[in-house]
């Protein structure tokens, strides 16, 4: 471009120059007449005037715009020449002057265009040609550190040829294998011995990088003191701009300690005891260890194909998930949940979860804890049979108050009863005599059902030792009794073999036979038929629902069935907790099996629920077979007799008037003076002051004041022989040794029988004799 402009240039000039030379009289006359001034020399002056001061203002603006220094020489080239073409065009005659100066700032301007065209020819390519220098110095430069990182990085790297032999290595690659870093390392091949040891593995990476164009895994290879190493390396293809195979770049890291550290600690975690698995962010899981394994029942290999959520279906994992990227950091969990078992039963754990969200991956630790919850049941079992023992405390505490009262109810209703038919009723066949037979039986029931209770909530019977007896008998007994309380639309279906023994009390046998026929009156709703049949029967696995075991053999069925409501399937396992009844308010207190199951088993007996809802329910009492004694004549035994009194003062203390009164009643009968008190501190001072000399006190235990035993003490620091007999409706927390201490001569559980009463007074008193 340049030489094209040049000739250009050059052939303009020529033919200007030969036009004006050769063809002056040819051109328009500038010079008429002696005037140098003419109209067209103005216009033309004029014209390269106004066209170098538009290049002038051109050049300007690319110069402010631009710092090259070509624009700014070019600029300053047309406004001296613009400034020296006024000195041609503004005089009128020739002027030497102007001519010169015109002609100076043309070579002026000649010389700036000189400069610019010396700048953009010679001095800019120059410049360039340096800018260019200084790129490829630090080219090099950077080529310089970055094959001082090569050599430098502790990654072994290796170029080979396409054959695979060594080409290059860096100063790491030298103390892997060993030689100088310049000598000929050819007879190195990344596919063989020692830098790839397994053939199989060598032709595996060839395939693969040829294939895709890089391979990247773990290799086995050998140092240069023969020792076994891990590689963890990457190998990828060198290819021309053309796409031809020119060798391969080979990238290796020891990894030797860090495989040797992870494999250890992978034995770590597979003989933990806790379960530890890796999850992704999907909830695969990535890694089991052995714990897990025995935990869950499947294997490694079955585990890892599963997922998180198969084991935990509420998938907390996703709130981890969240709690991570909105708080930007780890986050983690604890909790306790059951998973299921490869072989179907649960499995108790506690799990501890943390979501990394670097890693994108699940840490959960498993803990079995089935021993724990089996603990916990266990201690919650322990806690509810506390809670039924301070029940049980409570209830006694409860019932030792109600037995005092309701004794010395009894003792006047038997007292008197007894009394009025003794002295009374001179005829003991006509129906008063049999009525007040049967309050005196009934009362006498009625205490023995109180003994009861008392012995139970004690947790111990107070009953005599068993007997063989007749079951037959007892119910036959129980339904003579009862018949009256019970509806007349309730009819009774009783099928009784006579020749059945069983060995318990007979009263307690009486008290479960209650309690049942109550139950199977209360399902009838006012009208039914309640059965009861004794036979004998051989069962084989049956369940008891005392024990909820299994049991076979030949017992003595005693069964109890109704035609009522029927039991709840959710209420047949609590039908003998103490206090547990589906009856309304008021109807029922939930002790009756409660204590039918405490004589039961004091009975070594079973007993057999079966009910339906709206069909009726079986109660089936189950004892050992025993058989009957032969009934044997009853020789009348000893029988004590006593000598009516004469007299003796006999001091009467007890805080329920009726006591008193009967007391007084019974003692005066026969013969004896008896002063009566209601409060034991009356009778106390009264001894004290010598008002009253006493031959024998009867007292009873529970009084305000003073209680039965703290008031012997105070007679017998008195006098030490005044015999004391001592009455009370509660024994519960009196023991032996509380008795003995302030020499209480006799101890009566109210209410106390009359004749036994008498001999112990007469006793007492010396007055006691024995006769057939």
């Amino acid at each position: 471009m340049r030489y094209g402009i040049l000739t250009v240039y050059t052939l303009v000039n020529c033919a200007v120059l030969g036009g004006v030379i050769f063809y002056e009289t040819h051109l328009p006359a500038t010079f008429v007449d002696g005037v140098g001034l003419t109209g067209f020399k103005v216009s033309v002056e004029w014209g390269i005037t106004g066209l170098l001061v538009l290049a002038a203002w051109g050049y300007y603006r690319q110069a402010r715009r631009s710092a090259d220094e070509f624009m700014a020489l070019i600029f300053g080239a047309a406004a001296i020449a613009a400034i020296g073409e006024t000195f041609f065009m503004g005089y009128a005659e020739v002027n030497d002057v102007q001519n010169l100066l015109g002609h100076i700032y043309k070579i002026a301007s000649y010389g700036l265009i000189y400069r610019a065209m010396f700048v953009i020819s010679i001095r800019k390519p120059y410049n360039r040609l340096a800018e260019q220098t200084q790129m490829l110095v630090r080219a090099n430069e950077t080529l310089r550190t970055q094959a001082q990182a090569l050599e430098s990085t502790t990654a072994h790297v290796f170029v080979t040829d396409p054959a695979g032999h060594f080409q290059w290595r860096n100063r790491a690659s030298c103390q892997l294998l060993g030689g100088q870093h310049q000598e000929d390392i050819s007879h190195f091949s990344l596919f063989t011995a020692p830098v790839t040891l397994d053939p199989e593995v060598a032709a595996a990476i060839r395939v693969a990088v040829l294939a895709s164009g890089h391979w990247r895994g773990f290799v086995e290879a050998i140092d240069r003191n023969g020792k076994r190493i891990i590689m963890n390396r990457t190998v990828t293809t060198l290819r021309s701009e053309t796409g031809v195979l020119e060798g391969f770049v080979s990238v290796s890291e020891d990894v030797t300690e860090t495989r040797r550290a992870r494999e250890r600690h992978k034995r770590v975690l597979d003989t933990a005891i806790d379960g530890f698995c890796i999850a992704d962010v999907h909830g695969d899981l990535l890694e089991v260890n052995a714990a897990c394994v025995r935990l869950l029942g499947y294997s490694a290999g079955e585990l890892r194909a599963m997922n998180f959520s198969a084991f935990d279906p509420a998938d907390r994992r996703r709130r981890l998930y969240r709690l991570a990227y909105e708080n930007g950091q780890l986050s983690h969990d604890q909790y306790e949940t059951v998973f299921p078992h490869k072989l179907g039963h649960e499995v108790s754990v506690a799990v501890s979860m943390t979501f990394d969200p670097e890693v994108q991956q699940y840490f959960v630790f498993v803990r079995d804890i089935s021993d724990q919850v089996r603990a916990m049941v266990v201690q919650f079992d322990l806690e509810r049979q506390l809670q039924q023992a301070q029940k049980m405390e409570a209830m006694g505490q409860l019932t030792g108050g109600i037995a005092h009262d309701f004794n010395n109810i009894l003792v006047s209703v038997l007292g008197y009863s007894k009394l009025a038919l003794d002295r009374l009723v001179p005829d003991k066949q006509s129906k008063l005599a049999t009525y007040l037979r049967e309050i005196i039986m009934a009362s006498e029931r009625a205490r023995d059902l109180i003994a009861k209770m008392q012995a139970y909530t004690r947790g111990q019977s107070n009953s005599p030792p068993k007997g063989v007896i007749s079951p037959a008998v007892v119910v036959r007994e129980v339904l003579s009794m009862m018949r009256p309380s019970i509806p007349s639309t309730i009819s009774f279906d009783v099928e009784l073999d006579e020749g059945l023994g069983i060995e318990m009390d007979a009263g307690e046998l009486n008290q479960v036979m209650i309690n049942l026929i109550i139950n199977a009156r209360d399902a009838l709703g006012g009208s039914g038929v309640i059965g009861i049949r004794l036979h004998a029967v051989e069962v084989e696995g049956d369940l008891c629902a005392l024990s909820q075991q299994r049991f076979s053999g030949v017992y003595h069925a005693l069964e109890v069935t109704d035609n009522g409501s029927g039991i709840a399937l959710e209420h047949k396992l609590r039908l003998f907790d103490p206090f547990f009844t589906t009856k309304e308010v008021g109807k029922g207190t939930g002790l009756g099996l409660s204590m039918v199951q405490g004589i039961l088993r004091r009975a070594g007996g079973h007993i057999v629920v079966t009910s339906k809802l709206g069909l009726g329910s079986q109660f089936k009492l189950l004892f050992p077979v025993k058989s009957l004694a032969p009934e044997v004549p009853v020789t009348p035994a000893e029988t004590p007799e006593w000598q009516a009194g004469t007299g003796q003062h006999i001091g009467v203390v007890d805080d329920e008037p009726a006591v008193t009164r009967f007391l007084c009643e019974l003692l005066q009968g026969q013969g004896y003076r008896v002063t009566c008190y209601t409060n034991p501190v009356a009778l106390l001072l009264a001894f004290e002051n010598a008002s009253q000399v006493f031959d024998l006190v009867i007292t009873d235990q529970t009084m305000p004041g003073l209680n039965g035993i703290e008031l012997a003490e105070r007679l017998h620091r008195v006098r030490t022989e005044l015999p004391v007999i001592l009455c009370t409706g509660n024994d519960r927390n009196m023991d032996g040794d509380a008795l003995r201490r302030p020499g209480i001569y006799r101890h009566f559980v109210k209410p106390a029988a009359g004749s036994d009463l008498l001999g112990a007074v007469a006793d007492a008193l010396g007055t006691a004799t024995t006769s057939k």
